[in-house]
């Protein structure tokens, strides 16, 4: 399999620390969350907001998921950042 071309997201601290995640697959999938725990990072506060759409669930379309928002720390220093999701 030759070089996969496509985005990529770069993830950089102010003291240096580093990532580049790409996909690692022809359908576009990166393995973002693994990448960054290898490289010093850290996913953290992942913020999910669930409502139901009836009051019995019976179904998985009965409930609804949105990202709100996910933070990303630095291991090496501390530093982070708060991606908001909820647009």
């Amino acid at each position: 399999m030759g070089e996969i071309n496509g985005m990529k997201i770069i993830v950089e601290c102010e003291c240096g620390n580093k990532i580049v995640v790409n996909p690692v697959t022809r359908g576009n999938v990166a393995y973002f969350s693994r990448d960054l725990r290898d490289h010093d990072f850290d996913l953290n506060s992942i913020e999910i907001e669930t409502s139901l759409e009836n009051d019995t669930v019976t179904d998985p379309d009965d409930v609804s998921t949105k990202l709100k928002e996910f933070r990303i720390d630095c291991k090496k220093c501390g530093e982070y950042i708060i991606l908001d999701c909820n647009c």
